[in-house]
């Protein structure tokens, strides 16, 4: 109960959850899962839409945007020049006249409207658009890292399951993102995105590697 107490607290959501919070009521009519009740948050599966397209998506984002500096300094050589930033959501923006009304919505001006994005923003972003978008406006290595996740979540985020050759793909392609991360931004500064992000996503392509992959609620 102390965990649970503690949990609402820090993140101010209130109530119970089965298999993750449970009530007293819930122990008491449920004792046969008290052996995942004793695991505590290590229990919770890593999903895409938390894990991927609201954590690393916009978190690169605010990175490459200079809207999350690491050593509180803009001269980083990932960050990309205000003049450069402005043009992105422009460009998104016009493109909203090309695509279906139901579809402009992940074409809003990125520059703008970043704080406001939903997951389904973020998987725009991060599958389809960011790769042209950010094409010559970040660096060589940041760029590479930015498409190694974006690679591994085409498959990953696809309605069908996964072949060995894409579980392959996946692999290198994470395990790349991971360790350019941490040669590139984290190891400068151990801020921002945390190390326990980073082995949790490591541990959600493992998890999806072995069935159908996982799509955003």
């Amino acid at each position: 109960m102390a965990f649970q107490a503690r949990l609402l607290q820090e993140s101010s959501v209130k109530g119970y959850f089965l298999f993750f919070a449970p009530s007293p009521a819930m122990c008491a009519a449920y004792p046969n899962l008290q052996d995942l009740w004793n695991l505590g948050p290590t229990a919770a599966p890593y999903d895409a839409m938390h894990l991927v397209l609201l954590n690393f998506a916009p978190h690169l984002w605010k990175l490459f945007a200079g809207l999350k500096l690491m050593n509180k300094t803009e001269d980083e050589e990932y960050i990309m020049p205000k003049a450069t930033v402005a043009p992105i959501g422009q460009e998104l923006r016009v493109a909203q006249r090309t695509v279906p009304l139901a579809q402009d919505r992940s074409l809003r001006n990125i520059d703008v409207h970043h704080k406001s994005l939903k997951a389904v923003d973020w998987m725009h972003f991060l599958l389809c658009s960011g790769e042209v978008l950010l094409a010559g406006r970040v660096t060589g290595d940041y760029y590479n890292m930015f498409m190694a996740l974006s690679r591994a979540g085409r498959l990953l985020l696809r309605p069908r399951g996964v072949t060995k050759a894409d579980i392959e793909a996946i692999d290198e392609d994470i395990k790349n993102f991971v360790t350019m991360y941490y040669a590139k931004i984290t190891a400068k500064k151990r801020s921002g995105c945390p190390s326990a992000s980073l082995q949790s996503l490591l541990c959600w392509t493992l998890s999806h590697c072995s069935g159908p992959a996982g799509r955003p609620g």
